[in-house]
């Protein structure tokens, strides 16, 4: 039902008598913003039956951004654990209010500053770009009270 050409069947309505080249192509640019119309509401049907067939599942949430930016590479991980040393004081250091580093790539925060993230969408860094949109939609389909946050791979 979907794929049928408005041209076409302009062209096959026109009585015989009035099929003539100028004619036909004075009803082909009448049809021309209808068509337009009808491509725009077969795109939205796509989309709307790809969001209507999404679950808040990692492996079909994973599927959906991989279709959604053409790539293989974007993966969730499960736990949390996998986000580095975390090092947790009772309080911090005298003179260190927030937070401090031990080493250049640790960073110790104090108990208060905690937060648990439940997985870990990992983005090529060719999709740097895209984070903002790609956290939108894990942010619109992930479960509500679950976490995330976006590593760069």
């Amino acid at each position: 039902m979907w794929e049928f050409s408005l041209y076409k069947i302009g062209q096959i309505l026109l009585p015989f008598a009035k099929r003539k080249v100028g004619f036909v192509a004075w009803v082909k640019v009448y049809l021309s913003y209808l068509s337009d119309i009808l491509d725009r509401l077969r795109a939205l049907r796509v989309v709307s039956i790809r969001d209507a067939r999404m679950t808040p599942q990692i492996c079909y949430l994973e599927e959906y951004l991989n279709d959604m930016f053409n790539t293989t590479g974007i993966s969730i991980q499960n736990d949390g654990a996998l986000l580095g040393p975390w090092c947790f004081y009772d309080m911090p250091p005298v003179g260190e209010v927030d937070f401090y580093a031990v080493e250049p790539d640790n960073y110790c925060y104090a108990n208060h500053v905690t937060t648990e993230i439940d997985f870990v969408v990992a983005v090529p860094w060719a999709l740097e770009a895209e984070c903002s949109t790609i956290a939108a939609y894990v942010q619109k389909f992930k479960m509500v009270g679950k976490s995330f946050i976006i590593q760069m791979k």
